[in-house]
């Protein structure tokens, strides 16, 4: 098993030198890592760095955030991100295909639509959005709602911040392969 993982990172670690590594899922390199995304393989090793992971008080840190949409961790299966939806806003209508979605309110009141289903939600409110499913989030309420979400896999670019919901419609950060740590 430790020659097969040694192989496979030597082939993406050629492919990176070739500048192909674009064409290479990020967890061919050993340590899950593609060159471009800022952090080293370690090659022939089979431990890669420690990770620390994400430890915080998230329900502050989502209370405090100002930004239509903040990616705080990008993991190889699960990225956290954090929302504040003015009064009135809404988080768009979705569908993610490949995977569910936790969402926690943390702070306001509104509405949550799965499939045409609409259930009014406030803090302390969980929510698990099935993969393939319609959903929308609404703020119905007069302040700002917050909430925190967890990816079922990494949708937006890793550390990404869109200030508003028209700088995230404008200008798209797909998650480009590369995780936080």
């Amino acid at each position: 098993m430790k020659q097969a993982k040694r192989a496979v990172g030597l082939v993406g670690v050629c492919l990176a030198l070739s500048g192909r590594a674009s064409e290479v899922p990020a967890q061919t390199f050993i340590g899950g890592q593609r060159p471009e995304c800022g952090v080293e393989t370690s090659v022939g090793e089979s431990h890669p760095t420690t990770k620390t992971g994400y430890i915080d008080e998230i329900a502050n840190v989502t209370r405090a955030g100002e930004d239509f949409r903040r990616v705080l961790y990008t993991g190889g299966n699960l990225q956290l991100t954090i929302m504040a939806l003015p009064p009135g806003e809404d988080i768009g209508r979705e569908t993610r295909m490949g995977h569910d979605l936790f969402v926690r309110i943390e702070a306001g009141q509104g509405q949550v639509s799965i499939d045409g289903r609409v259930v009014d939600v406030n803090e302390n409110s969980g929510i698990i959005i099935p993969a393939g499913a319609m959903y929308t989030i609404v703020n119905t309420g007069g302040t700002p709602m917050r909430l925190y979400i967890i990816y079922g896999s990494p949708e937006f670019a890793s550390n990404s911040v869109r200030a508003t919901k028209s700088e995230a419609n404008s200008s798209p950060d797909a998650f480009d392969g590369c995780t936080t740590e």
